[in-house]
């Protein structure tokens, strides 16, 4: 966080702690050297030169801030080892799949996505990797500190208009028809809510 951003109560991406969940870096970074055009690495450094962070918001699933042997960024969202709690709640494939297709067959402002590994081989769990883009967070929905009125209003106003943007969209149009049932979604969330919380009690 900067000095800027912390006096506007924003930060701007980058709050990252120690890896709190191991994973095998070296693994990784062999497996970013194939499928990663974009990815600088050192064989001649430790790991790779990869430098591998985790962030600290974003458990649901296991979410790593990496930097390569150039000092470019990405992120990597893994699903979590062990037994899981909801068979909806981790389901990373998915994600990945939306914002690939978003990428690929729209104009909507979405991270380039690298890779999607489905296998548990490499790091015991599937995980993707997409470019890191630096931006602000407001975790106050009123954007408290020094900005005037009309600056919230500009930044609401973008919210509003990107969700527009994304709502505007077919998803048939950009490769989704089969992506999932059309209807009845509040419903199957209900229910697997309602069994969420059953094993949580």
């Amino acid at each position: 966080m900067t000095a800027s951003s912390a006096a506007k109560g924003t930060s701007v991406g980058t709050s990252t702690t120690d890896v709190r969940q191991t994973i095998d870096v070296a693994a990784l970074a062999r497996h970013m050297h194939t499928h990663v055009t974009a990815v600088t690495l050192d064989q001649g450094k430790p790991q790779w030169g990869l430098d591998v962070k985790q962030f600290g918001f974003g458990q649901i699933n296991p979410t790593y801030f990496l930097k390569d042997a150039a000092g470019k960024r990405y992120v990597m969202r893994k699903k979590p080892p062990g037994k899981l709690v909801s068979a909806t709640a981790h389901q990373i494939e998915r994600e990945y799949r939306v914002m690939d297709a978003l990428e690929k067959h729209s104009d909507f402002p979405v991270p380039t996505m690298h890779c999607l590994c489905t296998g548990a081989g490499v790091l015991g769990t599937p995980f993707y990797i997409m470019e890191f883009i630096e931006g602000r967070i407001f975790a106050d929905n009123s954007i408290p500190g020094d900005y005037t009125n009309e600056q919230r209003w500009s930044i609401w106003k973008a919210c509003i208009s990107t969700l527009a943007h994304l709502h505007s969209l077919s998803y048939t149009a950009i490769g989704l028809s089969n992506f999932g049932r059309a209807g009845g979604y509040y419903i199957r969330q209900i229910r697997n809510l309602s069994k969420l919380s059953e094993t949580q009690d």
